[in-house]
């Protein structure tokens, strides 16, 4: 059984995501002094860094998730499926809030 090239790279992917997710704090920390100067290069960097361990992380991990769920569907029971489609789903909604607080 041939999985899809996305489902392959999801472990590598989740571990980023983790990592990426660890920085969240130390991140969102420094980078808000830079937020204070708009139009600046540091500017620039504060909201991409703080986007990319924001939701960029939070879509790596729901790829590990979606490997997690392709992988054990069977050997789960019905509270490991419960799960991971929770996690799945408090993911996602971090993500889409974290994404929609850095629109204007």
């Amino acid at each position: 059984m041939s999985q899809p090239a996305l489902l392959t790279l999801s472990p590598t992917a989740s571990v980023v995501g983790g990592l990426l997710w660890a920085c969240l704090a130390p991140v969102f920390v420094y980078a808000d002094s830079a937020l204070d100067k708009p139009g600046t290069a540091g500017f620039a960097l504060a909201v991409s860094s703080m986007w990319l361990v924001g939701v960029v992380s939070l879509v790596l991990l729901l790829l590990g998730l979606a490997q997690l769920w392709s992988l054990g569907r069977d050997r789960l029971g019905r509270l490991g499926q419960a799960e991971i489609i929770v996690s799945a789903l408090a993911l996602a909604a971090m993500a889409w809030g974290t994404e929609s607080s850095f629109t204007p």
